[in-house]
């Protein structure tokens, strides 16, 4: 009877560690948009050149283990990222299926990898797990994008929930024969760069939202990375309008007439009640 021991048994007997697929170079972040911690980084570049496989058929399984923990791990905080984003631009669903695709992709593959007996196929394997799916090099970066976009459409909200609010003040105040066109101005200035910055984020979400894995082509990686250094230029024209509007509605809210107050001016004595008189 064969008996199979755990990968993480035989790792330790062999003197290796689960981890030790895992690359650590300290390097700039080759995706624009991506996270730059450095243990994110070095997946990154991981994925951008994938490592070769270990020359033994345990030392694959072992690598491939910790790189697909890994991974798996890296989807896990991307889907939290996802679901605590307050606004959407039309990309949440579809990505939130993306990533969940990918989980239930590596969790198979994994599978496969822990049974795999010929070596050959079992490196083809290993290199998948860095070209196939791309978690680091594609999917976080692209989340990134999303989700940056999901919290402009959030502001977006309120701040156009204020411009409404000042927009009746001014109503009011020129009703009242005051002069508000200052306030105006500034409210009608910000309106419009609430909307051009919400176009520019949709732009930026839905252009990236299509990407898939370049399976290692380098022309398909690099039309990924002009896309995804695209996106993350237009989400910060974005927040730049963002930031202005919010500035001007601060303006058009300090600028708003008050009421004139006449000092000294008495209240109108109440109108005398008439008299009954007795017939």
């Amino acid at each position: 009877m064969i008996r199979v021991r755990p990968i993480a048994v035989v790792a330790a007997s062999l003197g290796l560690s689960l981890m030790a697929g895992v690359a650590h170079a300290d390097t700039a972040p080759a995706v624009p948009g991506a996270d730059e911690s450095a243990a994110v980084t070095a997946e990154t570049q991981a994925e951008l050149a994938p490592p070769a496989a270990p020359t033994r058929l345990i030392e694959i399984k072992v690598k491939g283990a910790a790189a697909i923990a890994v991974r798996l791990t890296r989807l896990s905080v991307l889907n939290a990222r996802v679901a605590a984003v307050k606004g959407d631009c039309g990309d949440i669903a579809a990505l939130q299926a993306q990533l969940s695709a990918d989980t239930a992709g590596l969790t198979a593959l994994n599978a496969t990898l822990a049974a795999e007996t010929d070596i050959t196929q079992a490196r083809a394997e290993y290199r998948q797990i860095y070209i196939g799916f791309r978690i680091f090099a594609l999917q976080s970066p692209k989340t990134n994008v999303v989700v940056r976009c999901g919290s402009s459409a959030a502001r977006i909200v309120a701040l156009k929930a204020d411009a409404a609010a000042i927009q009746v003040k001014i109503t009011e105040a020129t009703a009242a024969g005051r002069d508000a066109s200052a306030s105006q101005a500034l409210v009608t200035s910000a309106t419009t760069k609430l909307t051009a910055a919400g176009a520019l984020g949709t732009a930026a979400s839905n252009s990236v939202i299509a990407l898939v894995p370049d399976q290692g082509n380098a022309v398909a990686a690099a039309a990924n990375k002009a896309v995804l250094a695209s996106a993350d230029a237009q989400l910060k024209q974005a927040n730049g309008q963002l930031d202005q509007a919010r500035a001007e509605l601060f303006g058009a809210r300090k600028a708003l007439p008050r009421p004139v107050k006449i000092v000294g001016a008495r209240k109108p004595a109440p109108a005398a009640t008439p008299s009954t008189s007795a017939a």
